[in-house]
């Protein structure tokens, strides 16, 4: 496929997966970032950023990058999968920060320690004896064998009075036992000395999966941040300090925010932190690298771009990458939904390239897929329904609102409304719920020709501006 003549979109079976966990395309095509960059040098500690935006991208790429690696790196990449194995149900009561860094920093220990055994033949002959140890510690303990959550309740037990209604089947979880106890801060020398041997990757992704379990919400990822905090602390300042360490873990902008108004241990954290945030130019990278990649090119991001996409309609020039581009919210997932579903719409069609056509057929799908997608995204603050009680009430609008129309539809519809979530207090104003539509990224504030959405631009006056509904919605909810 050298050239627009040659090119055919039979060769190109998708633009890879909006999740990375899905994506058989992130090795190859992984776009490095300048915060991909710090965290290899392990100048981060946590990456944050919107759902959606790359920190899982990040997170899994390290790990695929160590696997082929493994003689020179070791890697842990804690999960979803991890937190939610063995989980029945739970409701535990609250217990403070302090308790729960405890336990996720002894949790962290006991999946290093399972990991390393898990690949000890990967580690040089010099350090078998401290595997050996390692090995014993899991034979003879049943408290390592346990599944993340049962382990994480154990242990957390052990120093709190917390009460287990339910968990993993009804089954009764004791607390971890003082012995295991004693015995797991013994062979911390021992893992101390194995990963010494290569550089290593201490991975915690889908901190968010948290909010809705154990019904501890934000002090669960408070304390993981305390406990990774202090890990990194004891691992680089010990006797048998780490040469080569990097603890990463991934959070949400919007969990993070909230966060840090109750954990004053975040504001010393400041410099440890760095948000994931995209360009127009790096998202065209992006797609031009899942482009030109498999097959080879070697060309611009613009000509990459242009062999798949058409950029003429009805005989006049038109941007295809502009109009996804102002759909999306400036995140990898959303262009490669969007992109995905075009290029499904093309394939049906017989086209040689996709065309804007093709791009506003796909957007119907998209669209309501956005709509979906944006109360899953908030369920843990605002509950169920949010499109529905946020976005419904500009069904068949005008795209461009005025100060006055807004206030009134907020007022009318939502403030008003007969159906009021519990997030909508009888304190609530107009002002409030238009800071919430513009932090979530629903709105955005018009600003000459241009209209600025919070994940562009921090804006706090919105008095006497005029608002849009994003894009992304337009179609579904038929705004004009």
């Amino acid at each position: 496929m050298g050239s627009d003549n040659t090119h055919s979109l039979a060769d190109i079976q998708d633009f890879g997966r909006g999740d990375a966990y899905k994506d058989d395309r992130l090795y190859d095509c992984f776009l490095d970032t300048p915060v991909y960059a710090k965290a290899m040098q392990g100048l981060i500690l946590m990456v944050e950023g919107g759902k959606g935006s790359g920190k899982s991208a990040i997170l899994k790429y390290i790990e695929q990058n160590c696997k082929k690696n493994r003689d020179q790196c070791f890697s842990l990449l804690l999960s979803d999968k991890d937190y939610k194995a063995g989980l029945g149900k739970a409701n535990l009561t609250e217990t403070d920060t302090d308790n729960i860094t405890e336990m996720w920093t002894s949790n962290l220990w006991v999946e290093l320690i399972k990991t390393i055994n898990a690949e000890r033949e990967q580690f040089p002959a010099h350090v078998k004896t401290h595997l050996d140890r390692i090995a014993n510690l899991i034979k003879y303990n049943m408290e390592v064998n346990q599944d993340f959550i049962p382990r994480f309740v154990r242990f957390l037990k052990r120093i709190t009075n917390i009460e287990i209604p339910y968990i993993g089947g009804g089954i009764e979880l004791k607390p971890i036992s003082n012995h295991f106890v004693e015995k797991l801060a013994a062979i911390k020398t021992h893992v101390k000395k194995v990963l010494r041997t290569k550089k290593v990757f201490l991975l915690i992704d889908d901190t968010d999966s948290f909010l809705n379990v154990l019904n501890q919400k934000y002090r669960v990822i408070s304390g993981l941040i305390g406990a990774a905090d202090g890990l990194r602390e004891e691992l680089l300042s010990s006797e048998d300090s780490l040469k080569d360490l990097v603890i990463l873990v991934s959070i949400r902008s919007d969990i993070l925010s909230e966060i840090s108004v109750t954990y004053d241990r975040i504001n010393n954290l400041r410099d440890f932190i760095k948000q994931l945030k995209w360009d127009q130019q790096e998202l065209k990278n992006l797609i031009a690298k899942r482009i030109k990649e498999p097959r080879g090119l070697d060309c611009d991001a613009d000509t990459a771009w242009n062999l798949v996409f058409e950029q003429q309609q009805n005989g006049k020039a038109v941007s295809t990458f502009d109009y996804v581009l102002e759909r999306s919210f400036y995140r990898p997932r959303d262009m490669i939904q969007f992109c995905n579903l075009a290029l499904e719409e093309a394939k049906s069609s017989n086209n040689k390239k996709i065309t804007m056509q093709n791009i506003k057929d796909a957007e119907k799908i998209y669209s309501k897929q956005k709509y979906e997608d944006l109360s899953a995204e908030y369920l843990h603050k605002y509950g169920e329904k949010l499109s529905d009680t946020l976005l419904a009430p500009f069904r068949n609008s005008k795209a461009n609102l005025s100060a006055f129309d807004l206030e009134d539809t907020i007022i009318r519809k939502i403030i008003t409304g007969k159906a009021k979530p519990t997030w909508l207090r009888p304190e609530t104003t107009k002002e409030d719920v238009i800071e919430i539509m513009y932090q979530i990224g629903i709105l955005g504030v018009r600003e000459g020709a241009d209209c600025v959405f919070s994940f562009q631009k921090e804006i706090k006056d919105f008095e006497d501006k005029e608002f849009q509904i994003h894009k992304a919605f337009h179609r579904y909810l038929n705004i004009s």
